[in-house]
């Protein structure tokens, strides 16, 4: 039997699981896996605020999809930007590199927007507009990360 020693068991996922993270290009160094962990922890927050409020506002006040998704997803933007310099990327910076790095935070959160509008607009039609949210979270998440990590809060201690 092929999947007899209890190595192949978990070898097998651990390599898949290592070639899907090196595809979307997370690293297997320590620090950056405790970033992109804390980083998944701090969007799941975010998401919970970002689906509440998309399903709020679109199915009990029937507000426009594209209104419901910028208002649930700009919402855990502030929260998240929050939560990702004081926990994700830990710093203490004065204020000056705080507004600076709000300005690009939200920057690169918007454009994470149009992606995320533009995905649940195109995949809403042949899916639930929920299963087309979830797709849209799922890109922009990585979008996201990759940008905060890069250009946001690069130089961070750990």
């Amino acid at each position: 039997m092929p999947f007899r020693d209890s190595g192949s068991i978990v070898a097998m996922p651990s390599r898949i699981v290592g070639a899907l993270l090196s595809a979307c290009g997370v690293r297997h160094d320590p620090a950056y896996l405790r970033q992109f962990f804390r980083f998944g922890v701090t969007g799941f927050v975010n998401l919970g605020v970002d689906f509440c409020l998309f399903a709020v506002l679109l199915y009990v006040f029937e507000a426009h999809l594209i209104l419901a998704n910028t208002v649930g997803y700009l919402t855990g933007v502030l929260n998240s930007f929050l939560m990702n310099r004081y926990w994700t990327f830990s710093e203490a910076p004065s204020e000056r590199a705080m507004g600076h790095q709000f300005s690009l935070f939200l920057l690169f959160n918007l454009i994470g927007l149009g992606l995320s509008n533009l995905t649940v607009w195109f995949l809403s039609e042949p899916f639930n507009p929920i299963v087309a949210k979830i797709a849209a979270v799922i890109l922009v998440f990585f979008w996201n990360f990759s940008m905060s990590r890069r250009y946001v809060f690069h130089g961070h201690k750990s």
